[in-house]
């Protein structure tokens, strides 16, 4: 997901490479991108303590990919859904061969 408002070259640079690497990529307002209710969204969702992440949601960045994602995906908008899910998270960090395929200059 990226902000639509965005009209830099650093973006236009990451569509293409999306692209080439067959990622689809959402635009999404760039209010949805703000992290401010991220926590409250997350501990009506999740179950268990959110404060097991703590540290990711002090990362503006990626609390506010989180808010845009609970905003694409409409959890917050079924009450059934609340509760039911738990976070996982992961460390990727792609292979320098794979950064140089991807922007094609492999």
């Amino acid at each position: 997901m990226l902000p639509k408002d965005d009209a830099s070259p650093e973006r236009r640079r990451l569509l293409d490479v999306l692209g080439r690497a067959g990622a689809l990529a959402t635009e999404r307002k760039a209010s949805e991108f703000s992290g401010k209710d991220v926590q409250s969204d997350l501990t009506r969702l999740l179950k268990g303590n959110v404060e097991h992440y703590r540290a990711v949601l002090e990362r503006e960045g990626a609390a506010g990919c989180i808010a845009a994602l609970l905003s694409f995906t409409e959890l917050m908008a079924d009450l059934s859904h609340h509760g039911k899910f738990t976070l996982v998270l992961h460390e990727y960090v792609p292979t320098r061969i794979s950064i140089v395929a991807c922007l094609g200059q492999g």
